[in-house]
């Protein structure tokens, strides 16, 4: 794929944006952080094409989208009544924020490199939250779990953030491969992020309404 296609792959993102933005009044708060967390990676999108059409790297918006993601992730389960005791997710926040930092600081210096260590990291956990909830919805849910909104966000996430650490693991060890096996690699990454892309606009679709709701765990 060239730039343009994987661009305007990408830029799919979109869909699910205005699909959040349409139904955002009528959304349980518990989604609101997924529907912000798509809302910033459009402006990131959009940023990051800005910056690269302009002659530019978009290093400095990306690690930073990077610490934005993980947060608001790591709330949006904290929603589903993930963490339990509840100190555990103020555990995982300030591992999160330090860990980033840390790598900002002494590595990659915000705009000299990707965060590439905190993104394999903060991936690897979003992937382990994600089976634990769906682990949870199938001992406890009875409803037809594929129009759960939380079933479907979970199911993308373990499948992009796994490609994430994988595929970051590769350029972040500097691991030697052919141009034909990388090519493959980003080929896979762009159709599995579109897939996802779909996913999260059917979640949007089917998450429930702001009224009183409890999840069901």
């Amino acid at each position: 794929m060239n730039f343009y296609v994987t661009q305007a792959l990408g830029f799919l993102i979109i869909i699910p944006a205005i699909a959040g933005w349409v139904r955002y009044k009528n959304i349980n708060p518990a989604f609101y952080p997924f529907l912000i967390w798509i809302w910033v990676g459009l402006i990131n999108e959009s940023i990051g094409l800005i910056m690269m059409l302009r002659g530019y790297y978009n290093i400095m918006n990306f690690n930073i989208f990077l610490l934005i993601q993980s947060l608001l992730i790591l709330n949006l389960f904290r929603r589903w009544r993930l963490f339990k005791p509840e100190k555990t997710y103020y555990l995982f926040f300030v591992i999160f924020i330090i860990a980033w930092l840390g790598e900002t600081v002494f590595i990659s210096k915000l705009t000299n490199a990707f965060n590439s260590y905190f993104l394999i990291f903060h991936s690897f956990v979003i992937v382990l939250m994600s089976i634990s909830t769906i682990n949870m919805l199938l001992m406890k849910e009875r409803a037809l779990l594929v129009k759960n909104s939380i079933f479907l966000n979970c199911g993308a996430f373990v499948i992009f953030f796994t490609l994430s650490v994988l595929t970051e693991t590769f350029w972040a060890y500097g691991l030697k491969l052919s141009p034909s096996f990388t090519n493959g690699i980003n080929h896979i990454i762009v159709i599995a992020n579109t897939f996802c892309i779909f996913v999260y606009t059917l979640a949007i679709v089917w998450m429930p309404k702001k009224q009183p709701f409890t999840l069901q765990f």
